[in-house]
């Protein structure tokens, strides 16, 4: 860690930053974040995204801004979810990205909850299993509860150091009120009292735990001490443990500016623009959708790869209901997959599959023949019945997914002393 420029004091606003290279993360201080313990009855994972968002605005109210919000089941049964949620205002992780990199020349990568990395060290550090961790700010502080090792609660207390030690001593009141708020979270997640460590990084350690040792009745740790075995500087040791938390993007604690993500997108599209051109100078112009695929090959990760196969077979699935239909769509695939502009491209073109499946199959139509070029497939069905052809056609001109429907020919045949009638279009993707 020798070398590095680690703490950055731009602004008594902006003075926790910890950089690399002039790439930094920023801890979030309690008046940042909003912490929020909810819980909700079983039930799917979409609808517990959209519940987890409408609840948590509820409660939050972040103030005409869009809130980025991380969170975590921590409980679950037949009968009910129980999330952690810890979110902030885009609009003001923008404003952070902003001043930091005008002021100092430095891009954060990654903000990260101050009192989160605490707790992750304390895990680290002590032998406790189930523990408290609470972070005093100047008007706020947050609480983070461990059982087991994993985050299992957590809230706001609205308040502060301000609050608790003032000029002419400690404020009795705002610290019973204080403490009240850890007696709830103990009350509520363990059958006995345990440990709680306190930490005020900015603040007189001391301070705070003589006041609030003097009021509890249970054990308060000062997070200083912990951190004296393993760091000389407390300071230091919780900014490493925020650049490496923001590093290893840890799903809860660490948010990614807006402005930041946009940044790298740009910076990825004018490196892939760049490749494209040096490899035509060099190979000529015959080289440039080849290098353009194999870029975009490996852009798409595999875990987004396997998640377009997962949803391309789930939407099959759904046709299930057309036993033999389904069994032929399934035949045909492999044979899908051979087009050289649906291998390059799975991504776009699996909902096409889907539309021709549900118009050919739901038209009780028989898929014989599809080939054609990226913008226009040509489709072969055939029919038993003249108005399932006719319904069909009509079905394909009135889907909104194709640009335009050619109908190349409709004829009439025999096939085992059935007539059978053939539909051959071209269909336009957009």
């Amino acid at each position: 860690m020798k070398g590095r420029n680690n703490r950055i004091s731009i602004s008594d606003r902006h003075s926790y930053i910890y950089s690399f290279r002039k790439q930094g993360v920023y801890l979030l201080k309690p008046q940042d974040t909003i912490i929020r313990y909810m819980s909700f009855p079983k039930m799917k994972r979409k609808e517990l995204e959209e519940a987890i968002v409408t609840e948590y605005l509820s409660y939050a109210a972040i103030a005409g801004g869009t809130p980025d919000i991380n969170w975590e089941i921590i409980d679950e049964t037949n009968d009910y979810v129980r999330v952690l949620a810890i979110g902030i205002k885009k609009e003001h992780l923008n404003e952070i990205y902003t001043e930091v990199k005008k002021e100092s020349g430095v891009k954060l990568f990654a903000a990260v909850v101050l009192v989160g990395v605490v707790a992750e060290l304390v895990k680290d550090l002590s032998e406790e299993k189930d523990f408290g961790v609470v972070f005093v700010g100047d008007n706020q502080s947050d609480l983070i509860f461990y059982k087991n090792g994993k985050p299992i609660y957590g809230r706001n207390i609205n308040i502060g150091h301000r609050d608790m030690i003032t000029d002419v001593g400690f404020s009795e009141r705002d610290i019973t009120d204080f403490l009240s708020n850890i007696d709830e979270a103990i009350i509520r997640n363990f059958p006995n009292p345990v440990k709680v460590f306190v930490a005020s990084i900015t603040r007189d350690d001391p301070t705070i735990i003589e006041a609030l040792r003097r009021y509890s009745s249970y054990e308060i740790e000062s997070f200083s001490s912990l951190m004296s075995i393993a760091a000389e500087d407390t300071h230091e040791a919780v900014l490493r443990a925020a650049w490496n938390l923001g590093v290893s993007g840890h799903p809860m604690y660490v948010f990614v500016p807006e402005l930041y993500k946009e940044e790298q997108r740009v910076a990825r599209r004018v490196f892939y623009t760049t490749i494209v051109l040096i490899a035509t100078i060099l190979f000529g112009l015959g080289s440039i959708n080849l290098t353009y695929q194999n870029l975009l090959a490996l852009k798409l990760e595999q875990e987004t790869k396997q998640r377009q196969l997962m949803i391309l077979n789930e939407e099959i699935s759904k046709l299930l209901p057309y036993e033999e239909e389904y069994n032929r769509l399934l035949k045909q695939r492999e044979a899908l997959g051979k087009l050289a502009f649906i291998e390059n491209n799975p991504h776009r073109y699996w909902q096409y599959y889907v539309e021709l499946g549900r118009l050919i199959f739901g038209n009780r139509g028989t898929l014989i023949s599809i080939n054609g070029t990226s913008s226009m497939l040509q489709v072969t069905v055939k029919f038993y019945q003249e108005e399932d052809m006719l319904r069909a056609l009509s079905a394909f001109k009135s889907s909104n997914l194709f640009q335009r429907v050619i109908v190349y020919s409709t004829s009439k045949t025999a096939d085992k002393k059935t007539n059978v009638f053939l539909l051959n279009i071209g269909v336009s993707l957009k």
